[in-house]
């Protein structure tokens, strides 16, 4: 069953159904209740010859701490559907599921449920979740979500809801993150993504949780290049694991305590994938073999942080100094006796550029370091073993004195698309959906614009004292640059990932469902409209009279720019 969520489920972030609840259970008054309703009309003094004074206290903290039911979710990943003829992988994973375990809550997905990100492929993976299965599915989008969609996050959302969800039971919280990046194979968990994180934790109270997204964590194929922002915010809270996938292979690691889990990709009927036991105490991971018919138990986390030894707080952040032209590492806390691997930018460096190891530093000879920013991690005893402390600094190489940092500055998501130059005014479209304009001399905020909540893909372009770019949910935009003012939008059929260009005497840009447009530039009304057979996700080439420009269908094409008349197409091969 896969529901769309209310106004309220996309604003707070879900709290679903809890099919641990027995609607159907009689209406019985425990002793438990009973003793809170003498207790709350002062009457319990007159039950001591029934109720001893220390069976009274018991009964009194068993009501402030009930024990919560036992209750069960599946957790899978990389279904990988596409539109072919074949059964599809997300039909034949949850038949599993609702075979092996009949008890789950729900089901959560960590993304890469299609092979493509289209359309067509969200379609049918959305219909063997409503036609397979009857409990609550919460799904997130994966590289191959992202990398070749034709519609970015806007297809996924209108499909499953939305890209990030909160599902609160009684003693544990999972929380969903998006992790994908548009156009893009790697991770990248936006910080204001991490924002957004870091306001749920707060609601929890305590309460325990896990945390899933596509690309598993601190992986030595660096998949995701959060780690750092991620585990440092994750160490101030109770957060017992994170959930992932990605890799198509079931494993689990260790970070700063932090249990990772991979599902296996359930693109195969092969594929082993994970099922959770909430207990009043612990939560107890599982493997399902379905080839094997086999589930087996894999390891216990308790839900107090202080069972599994740890301590909320700030983590040890490593210092660097530079000492006779070598880095020296240090962490407060941290010990290398075991033994240290050291990756700088996330990569590995070689073991040569350790000049020298002890206990509480770590001395670097970095030869060549170009000036600017750079990401430093310790990680003890090695990289990519089963339990591993990593820590986290930065080294800032100054420029010499011929480069000149005028500004630097950081937006809460990050930033795909060219910036444009108005006057003294640079001009940046973000992942978050919002256009800012900076002074090109401060950096200070002049305007703000929000395009709505999907990235901004497409370059904004400045033509007679107007801004236009496009946005990926179906729309061009027309600003004033001066102010951020809107001007007009106009819809058009399909995501816009193109930056628009001017032709003679029109706006042309490209969409998502291979349609190449002419607006009028003063108000949007569009000109002439030719179509392709797939995404067009570039600007096109224009010579004064024709169109120049490729698609996803394979082919190039001339359109004359003042009618939109083809003049010829050519197959290309690669």
């Amino acid at each position: 069953m896969f529901e769309t969520p209310s106004d309220d489920q996309k604003h707070q972030n879900d709290k679903p159904q809890n099919p641990v609840v027995d609607a159907k259970t009689p209406f019985l008054i425990h002793r438990r209740q009973f003793v809170k309703g003498i207790a709350g009309t002062g009457l319990a003094l007159a039950w001591f010859g029934v109720f001893p004074a220390k069976a009274l206290a018991r009964l009194a903290q068993e009501n402030a701490n009930p024990i919560p039911k036992n209750w069960w979710f599946v957790h899978g990943s990389d279904s990988h559907s596409n539109a072919g003829p074949d059964i599809d992988p997300m039909e034949v994973f949850l038949s599993d599921v609702k075979k092996a375990f009949p008890q789950t809550a729900f089901l959560i997905d960590t993304g890469d449920i299609t092979e493509h990100g289209w359309e067509e492929e969200l379609d049918r993976s959305r219909a063997a979740i409503e036609n397979t299965y009857d409990k609550p599915v919460y799904a997130i989008m994966g590289n191959h979500d992202a990398r070749w969609s034709r519609a970015g996050r806007y297809a996924f959302r209108n499909r499953f809801g939305d890209i990030h969800w909160v599902i609160e039971q009684e003693n544990l919280a999972v929380i969903l993150l998006d992790g994908s990046v548009l156009l893009e194979q790697y991770g990248h968990i936006d910080p204001s993504e991490l924002v957004w994180l870091e306001t749920q934790l707060k609601k929890l109270g305590g309460k325990a949780a896990m945390i899933g997204f596509h690309h598993p964590p601190c992986d030595p194929a660096q998949f995701l290049d959060s780690d750092q922002a991620l585990f440092r915010l994750l160490a101030r809270y109770n957060v017992l694991a994170v959930l992932a996938g990605h890799i198509h292979a079931r494993s689990d690691y260790k970070v700063n305590g932090i249990q990772v889990v991979t599902s296996g990709g359930v693109v195969s009927p092969k594929a082993v994938y994970c099922a959770w036991e909430i207990t009043g105490e612990n939560a107890v991971l599982y493997e399902r073999n379905p080839v094997k018919n086999e589930i087996r138990k894999v390891l216990s986390i308790p839900l107090n942080p202080r069972q599994r030894g740890m301590t909320m707080g700030p983590l040890d952040e490593l210092k660097s100094r530079k000492i006779f032209g070598k880095w020296h590492l240090s962490a407060p806390n941290e010990s290398w006796s075991a033994g240290v691997d050291v990756m700088l930018n996330g990569k590995l460096m070689d073991t040569t550029s350790l000049v020298a190891v002890h206990s509480k530093k770590l001395k670097l000879e970095l030869k060549d370091l170009s000036s600017g920013h750079y990401e430093i991690a310790t990680i003890a005893p090695k990289l990519g073993v089963s339990d591993m402390q990593w820590r986290w600094g930065d080294i800032y190489k100054k420029p010499d004195d011929s480069v000149k940092l005028r500004w630097e500055i950081t937006l809460p998501a990050g930033i795909q698309s060219k910036p444009a130059i108005y006057k003294n005014r640079v001009i940046i479209g973000t992942n978050s959906g919002v256009l800012y304009a900076r002074d090109v001399t401060s950096g200070n905020s002049a305007w703000e614009y929000n395009s709505g909540a999907d990235a901004i893909l497409s370059s904004p372009v400045i033509h007679k004292e107007r801004l236009y770019f496009g946005t990926i949910g179906e729309c061009i935009v027309c600003l004033d640059p001066a102010t951020g003012h809107e001007i007009w939008t106009s819809p058009v059929d399909g995501s816009v990932i193109a930056t628009a260009r001017i032709a003679g005497e029109s706006l042309i840009v490209g969409t998502g469902k291979g349609w190449m447009l002419a607006l009028a530039p003063e108000d949007g009304t569009i000109r002439w409209r030719y179509k392709v057979g797939n995404l067009i996700k570039a600007t096109p080439a224009y010579d004064g009279s024709n169109l120049y420009f490729g698609a996803w269908d394979g082919k190039f094409y001339a359109v004359n720019a003042a009618t939109g008349a083809e003049v010829w197409v050519k197959e290309m091969t690669t």
